[in-house]
């Protein structure tokens, strides 16, 4: 007789002969629900750059968010490209950080040749280079160039992150994130240079955004953050015209919490100033004003002001600095910094404050001025208009040592 294990053993097999069939809907629900294959979304920018069906060497997703598609970052881009950094400066000669091209600018600002967003060819993009010092990329590219040159008005710092370059018959594609933030008495600059094929004659830019921005977008409508939280006194900045060249001392006696000064605010700052606005430190370092920015919870008074159409916002700003007695550098400067953010709305609720303002941030200066001019605009983004009581903008006339400041406010 055989052994009784060995008798039982097909009786076994018998009795589980269902097993395997049982694993095969449980292996289905894995592959749909968590795609450990990546069969559902599979992974985008595996293309070398290049490629007619779409150049992707770095990676994101896209999601849809009310209506609207965003491109989210998921890793960059690390195909081929050249990045430059710029600074354009109206005093150049400092020291420059690493790989950052200091280039001379009258009054800071980013000259109006220099954005671009093209396709060039050699001789094209050889000219660009050859204007702003630059020494060319890819000399051995015998192709064209898709270009992004691209500044801020006194700008800070500048961030860039490319998420794709997808070539298309004759159309190349960025999927891009830049970011020009801060504040300084210079402007901040990139140029992005990247090698297409000859065929290529067109540009297209698509937006990214991090996935901060978008958790941000989705909680607040709003990639910076809460609106409610990035209310600050933004860019309050303090000139000095001194008769004659003045050795001066400005405090500021502020009821909340500086977040960014420049130069750096130590108990105040001291400056040699001349009669044309420009500012010395005590290492020789110049500067053409006093910048400051602040946070608190303190509200502003809209009781009194204006409701501007977005498209009317610039000439509207052109009339009413010029009633409060800014000059046309001064208003340029003023226009520029503010204009990005309210010309796209509908409507701009605006009201320029008095004690409301200066009472919580007060200014100490040595010797005193013998003309004060302080500007604060706090104004919101509307929907549809109000009808708020008319202003009434009023100046002192320009006497002796002139102090100007201006800053403002978005409110949610």
């Amino acid at each position: 007789m055989k052994p009784r294990e060995y008798y039982n053993y097909p009786q076994k097999q018998k009795r589980f002969w269902w097993l395997p069939l049982a694993l095969i809907p449980i292996l289905v629900i894995i592959t749909v629900v968590f795609d450990p294959w990546g069969t559902k979304n599979p992974p985008v920018n595996s293309e070398p750059a290049g490629t007619q069906n779409g150049a992707v060497n770095g990676s994101y997703h896209t999601v849809l968010l009310n209506g609207t598609q965003y491109n989210i970052l998921d890793r960059e881009y690390d195909g081929a490209y050249d990045l430059k950094l710029l600074r354009f400066s109206e005093n150049p000669g400092g020291v420059m950080p690493d790989g950052v091209l200091e280039l001379p600018s009258e009054n800071s600002s980013i000259p109006e040749d220099f954005p671009r967003e093209e396709v060039l060819d050699r001789g094209g993009y050889e000219a660009f280079c050859q204007r702003w010092g630059l020494s060319p990329a890819f000399p051995e590219h015998e192709g064209s160039f898709a270009l992004v040159a691209y500044g801020s008005p006194h700008s800070g710092s500048c961030e860039l992150q490319l998420g794709d370059v997808s070539v298309s018959e004759k159309t190349v594609t960025l999927v891009l994130r830049d970011r020009l933030e801060g504040v300084a008495a210079d402007s901040m600059a990139f140029v992005l240079t990247i090698p297409v094929p000859d065929s290529v004659t067109e540009l297209k830019i698509e937006p990214l955004y991090s996935q901060g921005e978008y958790e941000n977008l989705k909680r607040y409508g709003y990639s910076g953050g809460n609106p409610e939280q990035q209310a600050t006194d933004a860019k309050p900045v303090i000139y000095l015209y001194p008769a004659t060249e003045t050795e001066v001392q400005v405090r500021l006696d502020y009821q909340g919490e500086l977040c960014c000064t420049y130069p750096s605010y130590q108990e105040g700052w001291r400056v040699i100033a001349q009669p044309d606005g420009t500012l010395l430190d005590e290492a020789g370092q110049r500067y053409n004003y006093l910048y400051w920015e602040g946070r608190d919870n303190s509200a502003y008074d809209f009781s009194q002001g204006f409701c501007v159409p977005g498209e009317e916002t610039a000439a509207f700003l052109e009339d009413a600095l010029a009633g409060l007695g800014l000059n046309r550098r001064e208003a340029n400067e003023f226009i520029v910094y503010w204009l990005p953010q309210m010309e796209g709305n509908p409507w701009n609720l605006i009201s320029f404050q008095t004690e409301a303002y200066t009472q919580r941030a007060k200014l100490e200066i040595s010797p005193a001025p013998d003309t004060l001019i302080r500007v604060f605009m706090a104004w919101k983004p509307l929907e549809a208009p109000v009808e708020p009581e008319p202003q009434v903008l009023s100046a002192p006339e320009r006497v002796g040592f002139t102090v100007v400041e201006w800053g403002g406010c978005r409110m949610k």
